[in-house]
C-alpha cells in the first residue's frame, strides 16, 4: 500500500508541474497548488521548500519508509549474499511504484522548463545535493563502504533508472519499470565485469625512459 505522504506529494509534483506549463510560476500560488491538491498550505511546507522544488519533484524524493527499507536490507546478515544493485533496484521500484510517473509528467515538465528557463539552475543544483545525499544513504547503510565507491554506484545507479523510466514513458518498452531496470542492470554488470585478469596500470613517462 502506498503511503499517504507519498501519494501526496506525487499528486504536488504532478499539478506543480501542469500549472506551471500552462501558467507559468508566477501564474499560482502555493496556496492554490496546496488547494488544488486537498491539503493546507502548511502541509505542502513538509514536502517542499518552493514551488520550484514541487515542479522538479526531486528534493526529498525518496519516501522515509523506502530509505528505512533500504537500510534495513543492506544491514541485514545475508547483506553480503547480494550485490548493492540489487537493493539499489528494489528501491528504484518501489519509489517508482509510488510516484507512478506518466508521460504526461514528464511532458510538463519540460514544457515547464522551457517556460521558466530559471528551473534548468534549480535542477542542477537540487540534483547535486540530491546526489550528495544518496552518497551519504549508501555510506551510512554500510560503514565499511568506501565514499568514492558509493558515488560512482550512485552516479552509475542514476543513469540506468533515467534510461528505464524513459523506456516506460516514452512507450519504447511495454514491459513493467522493474522488469526493465533489472535487465539493464544485468547488463551493465555484463558490461563492466572483466573476466580476466586486472590490467597493469598505465606506465608513466618516467617510467616509459628509464
Amino acid at each position: 500500500m502506498i503511503p499517504k505522504k507519498t501519494r501526496t506529494r506525487s499528486a504536488l509534483v504532478t499539478r506543480a508541474r501542469r500549472l506551471t506549463a500552462e501558467v507559468g510560476l508566477s501564474g499560482f500560488t502555493v496556496q492554490q497548488l496546496a488547494d488544488d491538491v486537498g491539503i493546507s498550505r502548511r502541509t505542502f511546507f513538509n514536502h517542499f521548500p518552493t514551488k520550484e522544488s514541487a515542479v522538479l519533484g526531486i528534493e526529498n524524493g525518496l519516501d522515509d519508509a523506502l530509505i528505512a527499507a533500504f537500510t534495513t536490507a543492506r544491514r541485514a546478515e545475508d547483506a553480503d549474499q547480494r550485490h548493492l544493485l540489487d537493493d539499489l533496484a528494489e528501491l528504484a521500484i518501489a519509489h517508482f511504484e509510488a510516484m507512478s510517473p506518466t508521460a504526461s509528467d514528464l511532458d510538463d515538465l519540460l514544457t515547464a522548463i522551457q517556460r521558466e528557463p530559471r528551473l534548468i539552475q534549480a535542477l542542477i543544483l537540487t540534483g547535486r545535493a540530491e546526489q550528495r545525499r544518496f552518497v551519504d544513504l549508501l555510506v551510512e547503510s554500510d560503514p565499511s563502504q568506501d565514499r568514492a565507491a558509493a558515488e560512482v554506484a550512485a552516479v552509475a545507479f542514476e543513469a540506468l533508472t533515467r534510461l528505464s523510466v524513459d523506456l516506460v514513458l516514452r512507450g519504447g518498452d511495454a514491459r513493467p519499470f522493474a522488469a526493465i531496470l533489472r535487465e539493464r542492470i544485468a547488463l551493465a554488470r555484463t558490461l563492466f565485469t572483466d573476466q580476466a585478469s586486472p590490467a597493469s596500470p598505465p606506465s608513466t613517462p618516467q617510467e616509459q625512459t628509464a
